[in-house]
């Protein structure tokens, strides 16, 4: 296909007509960094409105904002990482309400970002808000926040903090690139069914790179191919069923400082009454033991993988290359008197 024959949405970065199927926020107001009368409270209403009225495509433009707030479903793609939204305000910088069912949500393929370092409170923000509430075959992909400016608390929050039953299922958080907020990366409170977490990369953030909690009866969490740095262990998975952990990179260099986990978060890979999970072929480095330019560790102890609580009939390994940790490889200290398999042997752990 010729440069003449694509459809002129894609020419003019954004189009409104039958032909393009999106919305052109432009068209709504929204105007770019640069461009007279750019406001963010303004450019707020203008993109909101523009989702209102059906799929947006963001053109390859910069664009301030005060956050957006929306209710339900929404479909906003960028172009790519020029497509930029940087958010002014105190809040999240996309807050999705979930009152009821929400199927379909798409962002994808575009960069957003606080204004400065520590701003904001969550990057995304999907809030179940009705006991019935549930949100299905949902993508979260591309999206690229500044490395080098954390929010102010979460990078990306599924948030069923009402424990809603079906609350979140069927979703994707993939290809992503994000600095852990204070209280994490990737977020999850209460999820639930068939949930993937790949492809992205988690990197140099004081919070958990991805926490994990499964609302009651959930099953199959897959966590795949992550690139995970953070001073505050990378995986951290509590009450999953048949979740699988597999061919991830989890690593706290000494670089970055001191761990700062204890007393909760004692280990890279944590377990805490789980139930059936897999954790295999991930290279797992580092931890309170990787004493930071200060000099010697404060977070008192660390593990490769640890496994607490109730966490039972679960498998470490074959092959987690698991080093440079600071008290112990694997630590298991469940209590539910169903012995977790450790593998050995011909397909054993890499312990170095």
């Amino acid at each position: 296909m010729t440069l003449t024959k694509l459809p002129a949405v894609m020419l003019a970065g954004g189009g409104s007509g039958a032909a393009s199927g999106f919305v052109n926020p432009e068209s709504y107001g929204l105007k770019a960094v640069g461009v007279s009368g750019a406001d963010p409270a303004l450019n707020k209403i203008a993109l909101e409105s523009a989702l209102a009225a059906g799929p947006v495509l963001l053109p390859s433009k910069t664009y301030q904002v005060t956050g957006i707030n929306f209710t339900g479903k929404i479909v906003l793609i960028g172009c790519g990482f020029d497509s930029r939204l940087v958010v002014t305000g105190s809040g999240a910088g996309i807050h999705i309400a979930i009152p009821a069912g929400n199927v379909g949500t798409i962002l994808r393929d575009f960069a957003i970002e606080p204004s400065v370092s520590g701003g904001g409170t969550y990057g995304i923000h999907f809030e179940q808000t009705h006991a019935n509430g549930y949100m299905a075959n949902w993508e979260i992909s591309g999206i690229s926040m500044d490395l080098s400016k954390p929010w102010g608390s979460i990078s990306i929050n599924l948030d069923n903090h009402i424990a809603a039953a079906d609350g979140f299922f069927t979703g994707v958080i993939e290809k992503c690139v994000m600095t852990t907020g204070p209280n994490g990366g990737i977020v999850g409170d209460h999820i639930g069914d068939s949930i993937i977490i790949r492809k992205n990369v988690v990197s140099g953030g004081l919070g958990v790179s991805i926490n994990c909690i499964q609302v009651a009866g959930a099953r199959q969490l897959v966590i795949q191919d992550n690139n995970l740095t953070s001073r505050n262990g990378q995986i951290y998975l509590e009450a999953c069923g048949q979740a699988t952990v597999r061919n991830n990179w989890c690593e706290h260099p000494a670089y970055m400082g001191e761990f700062v986990g204890a007393p909760i978060v004692l280990a890279e890979i944590t377990l805490a009454s789980c139930y059936m999970c897999d954790l295999t072929y991930n290279t797992i480095s580092g931890g309170s033991g990787q004493p930071g330019p200060g000099g010697s560790p404060i977070g008192g102890a660390s593990y490769g993988v640890r496994l607490t609580g109730t966490t039972q009939i679960s498998i470490i390994g074959p092959r987690n290359w698991i080093y440079a940790v600071g008290i112990s490889y694997i630590n298991d200290i469940s209590t539910s008197g169903t012995n977790s398999a450790i593998s050995t042997g011909t397909g054993a752990n890499i312990l170095a």
